[in-house]
C-alpha cells in the first residue's frame, strides 16, 4: 500500500519492479496470497490490475507468476471512487 494509492512513478514507470521473478519471491507472494481474503484497488489501478492477471491465465500458463494470477483472481475485489458511475470493469 502507498499513502497516495500510487506505485509508479511520475511517468507511470513500473522499473523498481525489476527481479521479481526470483523463485523466493515467488514463493512468498503464492503463500501472501492465501491470507487475503479481499483485494482493494483505486479507480486508476482497477482495470488495470484485473486485465493484466487475467491475461497472465488466458495467455501465459508457463508464466511464474501463472498460480499467483489463479489464486489472486478468486479474491474478490473492491474498487473505491468517488463517483460510481465512472467506474468499469470489464472481465
Amino acid at each position: 500500500m502507498s499513502i497516495d494509492g500510487c506505485i509508479a512513478g511520475p511517468n507511470g514507470e513500473m522499473d523498481w519492479m525489476v527481479g521479481l521473478s526470483d523463485d523466493k519471491i515467488i514463493k512468498y507472494e503464492n503463500e501472501f496470497i492465501e491470507s487475503i481474503d479481499t483485494i482493494l484497488l483505486g479507480r486508476k489501478m482497477t482495470d488495470v490490475f484485473i486485465s493484466y492477471w487475467s491475461d497472465v491465465i488466458k495467455n501465459k500458463p508457463d508464466d511464474p507468476w501463472y498460480e499467483f494470477a489463479k489464486k489472486n483472481d478468486r479474491n474478490p475485489k473492491s474498487c473505491f471512487h468517488q463517483n460510481i458511475e465512472q467506474i468499469k470493469v470489464d472481465r
